[in-house]
């Protein structure tokens, strides 16, 4: 019905390999595009169904600025104003566009709740949480087949297929792990803390329970 409707929808824009002026270009127009079908499709479903709750995630914001962030903030010390500022600023024009739009077809019986998971700032520092861990003796690195994954990548052999509507699976940390020897890593920037690799829970659990593990 939507694919009948609306047409080409587009699920996932990837990230661009490489952060050229064209590149950019290319996947801020993807952006865009994506959008304006989001935005199609939820005016095609809350003008045709009845709702009690209608919900619409637009990605354009978290992409550009976790891509582009340093194209748009002026306190970056690498702060490039140039014409990806001029055209990276089309999103926020779209999203703003389309939020005037939903105001005025929506009556006082409907309330709208605008949300966002996180906010956005210049980073001058970064903690490594992996890297603490393994010179302070919680996590150990299997070198070889980190080494092995990073060559088949600078070679142009990837281990997963990339699909531009699908997302893109994160290789997680664990995969690179001795866990014989690891009692606690931090798997992702998504997987919200530290692990501690618990005998009797982990298939490779290592870390005793009780004063052990709430130590």
């Amino acid at each position: 019905e939507i694919l009948k409707e609306i047409g080409d929808y587009i699920v996932n824009v990837r990230i661009p390999d490489k952060q050229t002026e064209k590149e950019i270009k290319h996947f801020v127009d993807k952006l865009l595009r994506e959008t304006e079908l989001k935005y199609k499709t939820f005016e095609y479903l809350f003008k045709r169904k009845e709702w009690d709750f209608l919900y619409v995630l637009f990605m354009i914001f978290d992409k550009v600025q976790h891509i582009l962030w340093k194209y748009l903030d002026m306190d970056e010390p690498d702060y490039p104003m140039g014409e990806v500022y001029k055209y990276t600023i089309k999103c926020y024009q779209l999203i703003d566009d389309i939020l005037g739009d939903l105001l005025h077809k929506i009556d006082d019986n409907i309330s709208l709740i605008i949300i966002s998971d996180h906010g956005f700032c210049s980073n001058k520092k970064r903690c490594y949480i992996n890297l603490w861990l393994a010179e302070n003796g919680f996590l150990s690195i299997n070198f070889k087949k980190l080494i092995r994954e990073k060559i088949k990548d600078k070679l142009g052999f990837k281990s997963e297929k990339f699909f531009e509507g699908l997302p893109i699976k994160v290789t997680k940390v664990s995969h690179f792990l001795n866990f014989n020897k690891t009692k606690a890593y931090f798997n992702s920037s998504s997987s919200y803390g530290i692990f501690i690799n618990l005998k009797n829970r982990d298939q490779h659990g290592i870390v005793e329970g009780g004063e052990d593990y709430n130590r």
